[in-house]
């Protein structure tokens, strides 16, 4: 109880100062149509005390030029490892050092009160995940309504094995998880269930109705509303990321144990 009244004095103060430092980290790769407007919404209500960091993983149209024409100390640009999003991701997150990391696609928009809502309830979690509007046309939207209605995130461990609903550009977190979710096991299906399953077995996660971007759907998404795999690869999945999972917990305590003695 004392270490957690600490911890959460040290968030209130951070809080009261306006000076809890932002890292975004935005992964792109030919993202020229969307992301300009995407840097800008998240560019007005980020302080200067915080960073965008854009790993760009080769693009080849125009997405370097126009993150270049910002000119905005903020924006830290990257040459990602050209591995793909997930070790990109993973990229990002090793090169993040602010109290609080948000993860973004390219292709977005954030919704202008996101940052402050979302670092309200981080007063309270170590995770946070919102609901978010979804943008696109009527092809490729479906049914749904908004994310929720398509992927509802769980605080249950076997749940959101079972179902993931964690969406990274959805999330924020406390940095003290990125030293338990670094490195990213090797063949991961997503990054953001391993961070979302991170959360659930080490902090306080919190799901929040309100609606804090704007997902784009189209026809380039790295992630759709239908899977395009087969049911054998999504329960060999369910199965590996239960054995990663068991093991990465078991080796922080572990390693806990053996500093106590």
């Amino acid at each position: 109880m004392p270490l957690l009244f600490l911890k959460n004095l040290y968030w209130e103060l951070l809080k009261l100062n306006h000076d809890i430092s932002i890292d975004v980290c935005l992964a792109c790769y030919n993202g020229e149509k969307y992301i300009g407007e995407q840097i800008g919404s998240i560019l007005n209500q980020i302080s200067d005390n915080s960073r965008l960091i854009v790993s760009d993983d080769g693009s080849t149209d125009a997405t370097l030029s126009i993150v270049r024409a910002f000119e905005d100390s903020r924006i830290i640009l990257l040459k990602g490892p050209g591995l793909g999003v997930v070790k990109n991701f993973e990229y990002l997150c090793n090169f993040s050092k602010g109290d609080v990391v948000f993860l973004s696609d390219q292709d977005d928009i954030w919704a202008e009160n996101k940052v402050v809502r979302m670092c309200e309830e981080l007063l309270n979690a170590d995770l946070v995940v919102s609901n978010a509007f979804l943008l696109g046309d009527n092809q490729s939207l479906g049914v749904y309504e908004d994310l929720f209605s398509w992927r509802r995130p769980s605080p249950k461990i076997w749940r959101t094995i079972y179902k993931n609903g964690y969406v990274g550009c959805t999330m924020a977190f406390r940095k003290n998880l990125l030293p338990l979710a670094l490195p990213f096991p090797s063949g991961i299906p997503m990054h953001d269930q391993w961070i979302g399953l991170i959360g659930i077995c080490n902090g306080r996660t919190k799901i929040i109705e309100d609606k804090l971007i704007y997902f784009r759907r189209h026809s380039s998404n790295v992630t759709s509303f239908e899977s395009r795999r087969s049911k054998f690869l999504i329960v060999r999945d369910r199965v590996f990321i239960s054995f990663l999972i068991v093991l990465r917990i078991s080796a922080r305590r572990i390693a806990h144990f053996l500093n106590i003695k």
